[in-house]
């Protein structure tokens, strides 16, 4: 691009953020200002760090084999915990106007210690699809290993998390975690808090 043209994009966007902030400016100094006042204010904060998340409440559905019929359930979160780790990638950086900063995602089950990558995609192919955007609303969407859902607000540090697979296949055909109980696998949403570690 040239200086030309650069210089008539920054003035451009500088003059729409001085219409959406009701701001009366002049000179090239002043417009410049308010370009960087508009990035600030347009692009999230940087979320990279690991966080310490418990599981608070857990309820779901169960199949009642007997009565052939769906039931509602509530259900004991037990030591659910685990770390999410939020590592910010370089083109976050390299795009300031974007608007979205891109993370690759961990998460690490703190009862076996298994750390699992949580991407943008549940069946993502490349690196594209396997990293998390963030934008201004601060909400995380990543999956777990095809069947975990993830949805974390990194303002509030609240997430939930749903599990919808294997609940229609009967106990004995469906796959088990290790030391898991026959029969608990159903659907279900769980909702828990998170604090920053680091």
């Amino acid at each position: 691009m040239s200086r030309n043209r650069t210089t008539f994009v920054i003035g451009a966007v500088a003059s729409a953020a001085i219409g959406i902030y009701g701001l009366t400016v002049t000179g090239a100094f002043a417009e410049t200002n308010v370009f960087d006042r508009f990035l600030k204010d347009a692009n999230p904060p940087s979320y990279e760090g690991n966080y310490f998340c418990k599981a608070i409440a857990s309820g779901g559905l169960f199949y009642d084999e007997v009565n052939k019929s769906w039931s509602g359930a509530s259900f004991n979160t037990g030591d659910t915990q685990f770390v999410l780790g939020m590592k910010e990638r370089p083109e976050s950086k390299a795009e300031p106007l974007a608007m979205l900063r891109f993370y690759d995602v961990d998460i690490k089950d703190m009862q076996s210690g298994q750390v699992s990558k949580c991407t943008k995609s549940k069946f993502a192919k490349n690196d594209d699809e396997a990293r998390v955007p963030v934008d201004k609303s601060a909400m995380v969407y990543c999956t777990r290993s095809l069947y975990f859902d993830y949805t974390i607000n990194m303002s509030t540090l609240r997430y939930i998390n749903t599990y919808m697979a294997f609940f229609l296949t009967k106990d004995e055909e469906e796959p088990k975690e290790q030391g898991e109980a026959p029969g608990v696998d159903t659907p279900y949403i769980q909702g828990g808090q998170c604090v920053k570690l680091n």
